[in-house]
């Protein structure tokens, strides 16, 4: 490309980013026509509310050559590509998707002539131009207020399943009026927080406090006693919320990752920035889900494991420690088996122990590619 080319694409993109979503359609056909000069070129966008934007320059019979194109390349699933026609012409069709946060998609096509000094390019800047496209809708997208209580009704049930008894969620901003579920109702209701409970709740409490749990417990509404109660503080959008989580459970990160998964898919991000920080959280809170119940699924199976071994490993280490007690009498090489007995059987009690203490799976290579579980490392405390 010559330099008055990506000087006149650069310009084109950075106007995308003031624009409207209205008046997208029209200003793209406009850019695409004075730089990349198409035979054909179109775009389609359509909104969460299922309203399409359309804008197309080009005669019809190309425009339709390009929208078969567009359902297979839609069939392929991929963000970019480009098509050769199935004749003798050689022109080409480049075609990318817009995928926005705000709900938004759509496509870009353009058709060029075999000899376009872009043919090499096309896929790519139309790859850039979607990109632009995704930038101006998140800036110009309106937020709407989270909505607790609705939250609460579709989402409260996942919580439920962690341990939860009772979620009481709040406006940071405004402490006194929040919303209460239970595992019992399963209905929100509003709750008004006393002084007493707020003063509590601006210090999140992240992990388990036994003091703090009786102290927000009693002032929280229903009759049930809580064995613990962890709240913490979440930002989405610019919101600001404060969740607490009464119930049964002893380990709260994976009750706040959840949570917070639970706010991105509700509530959408307003610009890159958030988008990057909202997608780094989810990973994180992921990659806690799962180590989670990697940990879980360890610990049941070191209770099968000591429930089913315990037993006769203790049959096994007591008469072998009474045969012991009258070592003297016994033969040297008969003494030497029973006391090998007995250190591996004390070898084994020690495995089971360590894997009931498990904190956070760690592997190392065994045979074959395969990985096994490093218990001393997984049972290490912090």
């Amino acid at each position: 490309m010559n330099k008055d080319t990506i000087f006149n694409l650069v310009d084109s993109l950075s106007g995308l980013a003031r624009l409207s979503i209205a008046d997208i359609p029209g200003y793209v056909m406009d850019s695409l026509n004075a730089w990349a000069r198409p035979l054909a070129a179109s775009i389609k966008i359509t909104g969460p509310d299922k309203k399409t934007l359309y804008g197309s320059i080009g005669e019809q019979d190309l425009l339709d050559m390009m929208g078969d194109l567009e359902k297979r390349f839609t069939a392929i699933g991929i963000s970019f590509a480009l098509f050769s026609l199935d004749d003798s012409s050689g022109r080409l069709v480049a075609v990318t998707s817009i995928k926005s946060p705000t709900g938004h998609n759509g496509s870009i096509l353009i058709m060029i002539k075999p000899e376009n000094p872009l043919r090499h390019h096309i896929a790519e800047i139309l790859r850039i131009y979607a990109d632009q496209i995704v930038l101006s809708l998140i800036t110009g997208h309106s937020i709407t207020a989270i909505k607790i209580e609705e939250i609460l009704r579709k989402h409260a049930a996942e919580i439920f399943r962690l341990g939860v008894d009772g979620i009481l969620v709040s406006s940071a901003k405004s402490l006194s009026h929040s919303y209460w579920i239970d595992i019992h109702t399963k209905v929100p209701i509003v709750f008004e927080i006393g002084e007493q409970l707020q003063d509590i709740l601006k210090k999140p409490q992240k992990t388990i406090d036994i003091q703090k749990t009786l102290a927000a417990g009693t002032l929280l509404p229903g009759k049930d006693t809580f064995d613990t109660v962890v709240w913490d503080y979440f930002t989405v959008s610019g919101n600001g919320l404060v969740a607490l989580f009464a119930g049964k459970f002893s380990n709260p990160e994976p009750i706040f990752a959840q949570f917070r998964m639970i706010l991105s898919s509700a509530v959408m991000p307003i610009g890159y920035e958030d988008i990057a920080i909202s997608f780094k959280q989810l990973i994180a809170d992921h990659n806690k889900i799962i180590k989670a119940e990697k940990v879980a699924s360890i610990l049941e199976t070191a209770v099968t494991i000591n429930h089913e071994i315990n037993n006769p490993l203790t049959a096994i280490l007591g008469n072998t420690q009474l045969l012991l007690l009258d070592k003297d009498k016994l033969p040297k090489d008969l003494l030497a088996k029973i006391t090998t007995i007995e250190k591996s059987a004390l070898r084994i009690r020690q495995v089971t122990q360590k894997l009931m203490a498990v904190i956070e799976p760690i592997t190392t290579p065994y045979i074959d590619g395969l990985q096994m579980l490093d218990i001393d490392k997984s049972s290490e405390q912090e």
